[in-house]
């Protein structure tokens, strides 16, 4: 996952206890503009200038606490820097982390040549290794001994004598006996890695980008496979690239298919491109094929339609879309990844010139094009979803006269409550955008191109009209591949797996961890086994409703099944060849009480000291991080209209500014919490608490 935005909201994002590991390597207060250029004549760079070291390290403040409310209490956090602000780093870490959770400076040793500088010259950066919680994940690593180590010594086994002394042990003849194989040594905190220079084959051209080496051993020493990384400040992207490298297989010979000639854009980017905000086309391609190729070793064939799948035979047959020739491909793993088309309503006049859609960079071209061709003065955007918004946006800076219409009763209905939607909608029409709700689109008229687009309501003259009105999924080649589907839609487990599967034949052990629901009872019946190799242990430790057992224990006599454990004894198994039954121990373990109990109290410490509601069985699960601001107020209340509307009119009717806020619903209750910028006064909780509906009124900092 990669979100282009400021690493503060990227971050507010994602939930609280989420984030495995973090890796961070912030600017370093040099006070300088970083700039490289690379051999394509392309500039990367950034500015590392600030007004002064305290607004430097509020910047890195703000962006911590939001860190460590993600990180799981297991998880770590590694910050990168030189000597420039070490030291206050170190004593900002401490603040936000606390000191007793610091585990290493880790110093990262390189050599670098120069004869310009006067005093000793740099070689080494810091980076601070500090947990969550003394719960921390750690895999010891080890490194080859010293030359200078005597490894005759190292490597005998030694025992103590009468006297409590150590000594070598012998064997019989009086020859010392060798010790078990050695790992090796522990990895220290002091790394000798290489420095990047700028020819170095992995330089993808930004200038303070990282060694992938580097990144690798802290991901080896903090993560196990299957965890969650973040990198709050991407850079190059090293830590994305070194953790796919750690978990990839190089001897998998892996082909894209992909019908588009771009396999990576920034699709929030297009409305941009149309504004001129972004001023070039390369600024929106994440990765080209051959970039993504020589990084992956991937195969990757554009402008190519799948046209159909065959399980059977595990082919895929696509078209090349330049030459018209069709072709199979073999796969012995399938990853369906089509993606969507924009939704086209049934409605007349959409083949007219100047009627666009927002999926792909020509899309945005032809937008951009048009408009910088004098032929668009009016448009109409269908859409008052986000993609919908930024266009119109960015067509009213242009200086369009641009209406946006859609169907439900406010713009982006998925994501607001009827309340913010019409503030948007005010902003929206101070902007010069003119919103207009429970409009159906009901066709385009024009001379060969838009003159007029109709609604339900009433017809508006336009030069152009842009759908963003949702998309349908890619997957009409699938039809007749026996994949089961919804709607379009592919139906899945909760591994992404379709009912076309081939894993039950490669598996010497199948355990089922599944709940007992409607759709997964009797799972391991007939058929399911009818796909496995003979002689397979099947394992099931989750409910005995999940197996039809009178197909397992014919599996048994046949010997298609070499054994069934379980931990359900019933009559049935209890007794049979092959069934080996155990008690039913449960989870009430010491170890899961002790975590229970820790978690509880974490959590009850979080909503005492931050508002913050996780896991609970009545009240909604709300999550606003540790409050930055001078004030934080809860309120719990019912979750009915207006009530955010009359919150916000106490604030400004006394003068106080809400810099953030967030509203979640659970039944008829509702919970609110509001930072606001002055410390709250016992009068405006009065006045808080005086609303019809209100429950109560909580001041959690202030």
């Amino acid at each position: 996952m990669l979100i282009q935005d400021d690493c503060l909201n990227g971050l507010k994002t994602l939930k609280h206890c989420t984030v495995d590991m973090i890796y961070l390597d912030p600017p370093f207060f040099t006070q300088k503009q970083h700039m490289l250029r690379s051999a394509a004549g392309t500039v990367y760079g950034f500015s590392d200038v600030w007004s002064s070291r305290g607004d430097y390290l509020a910047f890195l403040k703000e962006r911590l606490i939001e860190m460590r409310r993600v990180l799981k209490d297991t998880g770590s956090i590694f910050l990168h820097c030189d000597s420039t602000s070490s030291h206050y780093v170190r004593l900002l870490l401490d603040e936000v982390f606390g000191e007793q959770q610091f585990r290493s400076e880790i110093i990262w040793s390189y050599k670098r040549w120069s004869n310009a500088k006067k005093g000793l010259l740099s070689g080494h950066q810091t980076i601070f290794f500090y947990s969550k919680s003394s719960r921390y994940k750690f895999n010891v690593q080890y490194g080859t001994y010293s030359p200078t180590t005597n490894l005759d010594q190292i490597l005998q086994e030694r025992i103590r004598n009468a006297d409590g002394k150590v000594i070598y042990k012998r064997d019989e003849r009086g020859n010392t006996v060798p010790a078990k194989e050695k790992q090796g040594v522990p990895m220290s905190d002091v790394w000798e890695i290489p420095f990047l220079n700028p020819k170095a084959k992995e330089r993808t051209g930004y200038p303070t980008q990282k060694p992938i080496e580097l990144l690798q051993r802290i991901i080896r020493i903090s993560t196990d496979e299957g965890d969650f990384i973040a990198d709050p400040f991407c850079g190059s992207g090293s830590t994305l690239v070194a953790a796919k490298l750690l978990r990839e297989n190089r001897d998998c010979e892996v082909t894209v298919l992909t019908k588009g000639k771009d396999i990576s854009y920034a699709g929030c980017g297009l409305p941009y491109y149309v504004g001129g905000v972004i001023q070039d086309r390369s600024q929106l391609i994440v990765n080209t094929p051959e970039k993504f190729a020589g990084l992956t070793g991937a195969r990757v064939i554009t402008q190519t339609e799948a046209l159909a799948v065959h399980p059977a035979e595990h082919k895929v047959t696509a078209r090349d879309l330049s030459s018209g020739q069709e072709q199979d491909y073999g796969y012995d793993k399938l990853v369906i990844a089509t993606g969507a088309s924009p939704f086209l309503p049934p409605v007349p006049g959409l083949e007219l010139k100047n009627v666009f859609v927002m999926r792909t960079p020509d899309d945005a071209i032809a937008l951009r094009e048009a408009l910088e061709a004098g032929e668009i003065k009016r448009a109409v955007v269908a859409g008052g979803g986000f993609i919908g918004l930024e266009v119109a946006e960015n067509l009213a800076a242009k200086g369009v006269k641009t209406t946006v219409i859609d169907f439900a009763p406010h713009v982006l209905p998925n994501f607001l409550d009827p309340e913010m939607s019409e503030f948007v909608e005010n902003r929206m029409a101070e902007a010069g955008v003119m919103p207009l709700t429970n409009v159906a689109l009901e066709g385009v008229e024009g001379d060969g191109k838009v003159e007029k687009v109709l609604t339900s309501k009433r017809a508006m003259k336009a030069d152009a009209l842009v759908l963003a009105i949702g998309i349908r999924p890619n997957t009409a080649f699938l039809e007749g591949s026996g994949i089961e589907m919804c709607k379009g839609t592919i139906l899945t487990d909760a591994h992404l797996r379709t009912n076309v599967e081939d894993i039950y034949a490669q598996c010497d052990y199948i355990t089922i961890h599944v709940p007992l629901l409607d759709s997964t009872r009797g799972m391991l019946n007939a058929d399911a086994i009818s796909k496995m190799k003979d002689g397979v242990i099947l394992l099931n430790f989750a409910r005995d409703l999940l197996a039809n057992e009178a197909d397992v224990l014919e599996a048994l006599k046949s010997g298609k099944v070499a054994r069934y454990v379980s931990d359900f004894p019933n009559p049935t198994t209890a007794g049979q060849k092959g069934c080996i039954v155990i008690p039913h121990l449960g989870a009430s373990t010491e170890e899961s009480e002790d975590n229970c109990a820790v978690m509880a109290v974490e959590e009850m410490m979080d909503y005492l000291e931050n508002g913050n509601i996780r896991n609970s069985v009545n009240s909604p699960a709300c999550d606003m991080g540790i409050c930055t601001k001078a004030g934080r107020v809860a309120i719990f209340h019912k979750n009915i209209a207006n009530m955010i509307t009359k919150f916000t009119a106490e604030f400004g009717e006394k003068g106080i500014n809400i810099s953030d806020m967030t509203n979640k619903s659970r039944g008829e209750v509702a919970y609110t919490m509001l930072d606001v910028e002055e410390a709250p006064t016992e009068e405006i909780i009065r006045a808080l608490e005086a609303i019809q509906g209100v429950f109560r009124v909580r001041i959690v900092k202030g």
